[in-house]
């Protein structure tokens, strides 16, 4: 088979959310984030030929799609992941993305990154049905360390992008003292954000605060003080936990304790909850990897876009 072409797009690691998801925007009026996209990448690639998508409900529905609006063909697809599904890595929006650029790229359709970014978002949210916010599809799909910014207007969502320019030693040293690591999800996170979404009215108070911490957090971060910004990432995780039963699992909370009885300054899983992906701030990187290696699958990764990263979004 001859291939037509092959497009990628990032994962992110999101340091705090205060709310993207559209109960809580309605509650709050406006809501938060602050994330990075790291090179572990979903894939896509398309040749000629024909092959139905097995089991993938998001490019079965894209290509449908893509039939019907711009009169694509048959076509034969292979897709990967450099990372764990159910991994609280905004992986499904990665995987998203990467089809659409692929399939924008067969159809001769030159979309933004806004466009491409609420494509993705409307084909998760409101085509399938899959819960979530809105961080995921645009953090892939900008790239880098970004401050976002979401409300609704007249129902329609409004997303602010706004790149923050960090320096090379403040990343180089936010990599330095970072662990990514995964520990199997235990609970759905689709089942983790409809729990919490039906008590949005209690959570408003929790999720006011975290927007503070997100705003705070930017700020230490653009001021290079990497400590007080993991201090600050691990407090918004502790009020993460009191948002459902479900976020935490026995497994997750032994991880916790046993990083921070050695050595972590902070920590946070990442996603809905329930297990998945988890970043760890220390000084001694190596050693802790060493005192959880048999806890945890430990995830290398860099940060996307940087010069210093291989790039392979």
């Amino acid at each position: 088979m001859t291939k037509i072409t092959s497009e990628s797009a990032p994962a992110r690691i999101s340091f705090i959310t205060g709310g993207d998801k559209d109960h809580y925007l309605e509650a709050l009026g406006w809501g938060n984030a602050l994330n990075a996209t790291i090179n572990l990448c979903a894939k896509c690639s398309i040749s000629e030929g024909k092959a139905a998508p097995e089991n993938d409900r998001i490019l079965s529905t894209l290509l449908e799609y893509y039939k019907k609006t711009y009169g694509v063909g048959d076509l034969h697809f292979q897709t990967s992941r450099d990372f764990p599904k159910e991994s609280g890595l905004g992986g499904s929006a990665a995987h998203c993305i990467a089809i659409i650029r692929a399939l924008d790229r067969v159809a001769g359709v030159n979309r933004s990154k806004h466009e491409t970014a609420m494509l993705a978002n409307e084909v998760e949210r409101k085509w399938l049905g899959i819960d979530g916010g809105y961080q995921d599809q645009f953090a892939s799909a900008f790239g880098g360390f970004n401050y976002m910014k979401f409300r609704l207007d007249q129902g329609r969502p409004v997303v602010e992008v706004k790149h923050i320019d960090i320096g090379k030693d403040v990343v180089e040293g936010l990599e330095k003292m970072m662990l990514l690591v995964h520990v199997p999800r235990e609970v759905s996170g689709d089942a983790i954000h409809k729990s919490m979404r039906e008590g949005t009215e209690g959570m408003a108070y929790f999720m006011s605060i975290k927007r503070d911490l997100c705003e705070l957090a930017r700020v230490e971060l653009m001021n290079g003080d990497l400590e007080g910004f993991a201090r600050t990432v691990d407090l918004e995780y502790q009020l993460k936990k009191k948002q459902s039963p479900l976020t935490v699992t026995k497994r997750m909370d032994e991880v916790y304790n046993k990083a921070k009885n050695n050595g972590a300054i902070g920590m946070k899983f990442m996603g809905a909850g329930g297990g998945g992906c988890a970043i760890i701030f220390t000084h001694d990187k190596e050693s802790l990897a060493n005192v959880l290696r048999d806890d945890v699958q430990i995830l290398e990764f860099r940060f996307e876009g940087m010069e210093h990263a291989k790039r392979d979004c």
